[in-house]
């Protein structure tokens, strides 16, 4: 799992994201999964502190990219976490018409003070 750090009161980064189904291409190979449609669906990061309970911290609407279609979507961190210090988990929502798939894995997200 991956850990994006930032400094508290940054603005950036954006960070990208390519959504893949790992059900398709060769399970032990990302690169050969093919990437999710996303052009019919809202796509939304939600934040939980690390170590805390199970409730969100802040939610992140995601931009498409290109539409969609090739999975890519960015988004800017809320202020309710660019604004703290501390650890935090984000995990992504896909949204089709209220239909919701969760990716499975989570990512990590560490706020340091100035």
């Amino acid at each position: 799992m991956r850990t994006i750090k930032i400094v508290k009161g940054d603005s950036y980064p954006e960070p990208n994201l390519t959504l893949k189904d790992s059900e398709t291409g060769d399970k032990g190979d990302p690169d050969s999964w093919e990437a999710i449609d996303l052009s019919q669906a809202t796509v939304r990061v939600d934040f939980y502190l690390l170590g805390g309970d199970a409730t969100i911290a802040a939610t992140a609407a995601c931009t498409k990219i290109n539409n969609g279609i090739d999975g890519e979507v960015f988004f800017r961190f809320p202020d309710a976490i660019i604004n703290s210090e501390g650890d935090f988990e984000g995990e992504i929502i896909i949204d089709r018409s209220g239909s919701l798939e969760t990716v499975y894995k989570r990512f990590k997200v560490k706020v340091r003070g100035r």
